[in-house]
């Protein structure tokens, strides 16, 4: 499946999505589709350095909870350990 993509400000946007929002999900609001676009720019590359620390701590969690179930493979799992 080939999906297409517009450049909108600094974003790349499927245009499935973008033509939802400026056809729908904008349809009988206050908000033009060039202030939302704009807005949603904004708030993605103020949250980017949240949203990568956060990917990162759960990358990290994933790896202790591997760990964990990599030692005890071979026993029953005891749910209060766990």
């Amino acid at each position: 499946m080939t999906v297409n993509y517009q450049t909108i400000n600094t974003l790349k946007v499927s245009k499935k999505l973008l033509n939802f929002v400026n056809d729908e999900l904008l349809e009988g609001l206050n908000i033009s589709p060039d202030k939302f676009w704009s807005g949603f720019d904004k708030v993605v590359h103020e949250l980017a350095p949240k949203n990568l620390e956060l990917l990162n701590v759960r990358e990290d969690l994933q790896k202790k909870i591997n760990g964990w179930h990599q030692k005890r493979k071979d026993k029953e799992t005891d749910i209060n350990e766990y």
